[in-house]
């Protein structure tokens, strides 16, 4: 039974550090990849996405599809804007299930539609290492 009363945001957030740490996600420790931390991976402290690991994670999902166009998608996923939170989470939540809708010239000057994926469902068995979010972020204690 849990003991409700000495619950708390801590023993939350160590359990779901566990758990992920159990699937193979790397566990980091916020200050480590903070500007001059150990090992930086935001510009700034304003920085919600890893903007490197979203990069490698497009080009890893979605290789055949130009740089051009996946650049765009990953423009698409910086730049949710919607009127409210709800909205916004919900247009994000697309682009995680449905990929993110780009277009392209082809050689022959025609224009392809296709989705630069941001998760491999067939292959979930990997899903750890295969997107931009394969690292957790433990924030300092």
């Amino acid at each position: 039974m849990v003991d409700f009363q000495h619950l708390n945001e801590s023993t939350v957030e160590q359990a779901a550090f566990d758990w992920f740490a159990e699937l193979h996600y790397d566990v980091l420790h916020g200050p480590d990849i903070v500007p001059g931390g150990a090992r930086a991976e935001r510009a700034n402290y304003d920085d919600v996405v890893l903007v490197d690991r979203l990069r490698a994670a497009l080009e890893r999902l979605s290789p055949t599809i130009p740089i051009e166009a996946r650049d765009e998608a990953f423009r698409k996923v910086l730049r949710i804007e919607h009127a409210n939170l709800i909205q916004q989470s919900f247009h994000f939540h697309r682009f995680l299930v449905d990929g993110v809708s780009v277009e392209y010239s082809r050689e022959d000057g025609s224009i392809a539609g296709d989705r630069v994926k941001l998760i491999e469902f067939d292959d979930l068995a990997h899903l750890p290492s295969q997107g931009f979010a394969n690292s957790l972020i433990r924030r300092s204690q």
